[in-house]
């Protein structure tokens, strides 16, 4: 099976690039935590109320498309 296990791959990160002025990334949407977390800790704005509005798309296999506008 191709399923991946937590402890093997803690990052929700599929695929992180730029297109654009945006800096992006794909994330696997298992856990909440960790996907907050990550986007937290790479400078990703997360607006308030996002917790509640995600809750309902967090499941494995679903995946997000944060994005980001570069400095400068």
């Amino acid at each position: 099976s191709n399923s991946r296990d937590a402890e093997g791959d803690p990052s929700p990160v599929v695929k992180i690039s730029s297109i654009g002025p945006y800096d992006y990334a794909v994330l696997r949407a298992d856990s909440k935590d960790e996907m907050l977390n990550w986007l937290t800790d790479n400078h990703y704005f997360i607006p308030t109320g996002t917790e509640d509005v995600v809750g309902p798309y967090i499941r494995p296999g679903a995946y997000f498309l944060a994005l980001k506008l570069r400095s400068g």
